[in-house]
């Protein structure tokens, strides 16, 4: 058999692509961007650009942090181009050419995973001058733990962020990177109108959580929700996958702290749960409404 360019053996890691944007350019005269990031890939040998994978849509962000990750097969000493295309979305339509677009950038895999963190200038073609906002990417190589975990965590006496009514409060976790910034890895939903907020259990991968390092930080940060994208900080703290997995009790009390205001509000973990070696159902990555 003659040999096929492109085939041979090469080592190979499976990394997990974060993947943000700052100071997008808004096209709705009344409200902010609803940003998606469309990535694609160039197959070898072929001179196109194929789709491989979505971010989620986030509602009302210019500066959005993208829950849904891409997991890619990272080649050693291979190039592996990569297209970032930004859209805003304007309907419920998977066709791209329903939806505004905002500009792209490109780089290759092997760029951010040297980097370990690259920011692009945006475009709208080849020719145009940067200055449409920039897309952060960060890698990390995902280890093999296919174990998931199951979280609740109730609130108390939440500060008050309406000035007629109580706050919306949301839960926002991020996993600590080598670079030393946080990446937002999952998002409660909005619990309406409250200061002592019940949020529903949910299930994240382990790998995901703090890809299989039960000490590795793990920041919680607590928002009043609004609408029009411009959420406001309650509190926030920091924690580690093993604190969490001796399940609730007294070390598992939280002080929310407002750096700004010095203010220590209590969150609890109500339950959590370690189910091993499951595969992780997929979980529902969608902005809240």
């Amino acid at each position: 058999m003659p040999f096929v360019p492109g085939t041979a053996e090469l080592p190979t890691s499976e990394v997990e692509l974060s993947i943000s944007c700052r100071s997008l350019r808004g096209k709705d005269v009344l409200s902010k961007s609803d940003p998606i990031v469309v990535v694609y890939c160039n197959p070898f040998g072929e001179k196109r650009w194929v789709e491989f994978g979505r971010t989620e849509a986030v509602q009302n962000a210019h500066d959005p942090d993208f829950i849904k990750k891409i997991v890619m097969t990272y080649q050693f000493e291979v190039q592996q181009p990569l297209l970032f295309k930004v859209f805003d979305v304007d309907s419920s339509s998977s066709s791209l050419e329903d939806h505004d677009f905002l500009g792209e950038a490109s780089c290759s895999l092997a760029q951010i995973v040297s980097c370990g963190k690259l920011q692009l200038g945006l475009k709208k073609h080849e020719s145009d001058a940067e200055g449409r906002g920039y897309i952060v990417l960060s890698t990390e190589e995902l280890s093999q733990v296919t174990d998931i975990v199951v979280l609740q965590f109730q609130g108390s006496n939440l500060d008050k962020k309406k000035f007629l009514g109580k706050s919306d409060p949301c839960l926002v976790f991020m996993k600590a990177m080598e670079s030393g910034d946080f990446n937002v890895v999952h998002r409660t939903e909005v619990i309406k109108g409250t200061v002592d907020p019940y949020w529903q259990k949910f299930c994240i991968p382990v790998r995901n959580l703090c890809n299989g390092d039960f000490e590795r930080t793990i920041k919680v940060v607590c928002y009043d929700w609004n609408s029009n994208g411009n959420n406001i900080i309650i509190g926030e703290f920091e924690t580690t996958l093993k604190e969490l997995s001796q399940g609730p009790g007294s070390d598992t009390v939280f002080q929310l702290i407002n750096k700004k205001k010095q203010v220590a509000v209590v969150l609890r973990l109500m339950w959590v749960d370690h189910l091993t070696c499951m595969k992780p159902e997929p979980l529902n990555v969608l902005e809240n409404d």
